[in-house]
């Protein structure tokens, strides 16, 4: 799966393969404006976007996260 295949999903079918194959990368939280973690899935990465109130506002789907415009505080990198 690429990008293109992931960003034609619906949002429930992007929820539920991140959840049972996302990888948590990374999360921050922006003061006043809410916070935002980091996924990796696949060869891709999945950024999901959080109010003040902590409800879910969307997810965008990045292909290359240094390339990125948006960058969290540091990368998590789990090996087991």
């Amino acid at each position: 799966m690429n990008t293109l295949d992931y960003s034609q999903l619906s949002y429930e079918e992007k929820r539920e393969l991140l959840r049972n194959n996302g990888s948590f990368i990374s999360e921050r939280r922006h003061n006043g404006e809410g916070r935002r973690t980091l996924y990796a899935l696949y060869d891709f990465y999945v950024e999901v976007v959080y109010d003040i109130v902590d409800h879910e506002r969307y997810l965008r789907v990045m292909e290359d996260y240094f390339t990125s415009q948006t960058r969290l505080e540091g990368i998590s990198i789990a090996l087991n």
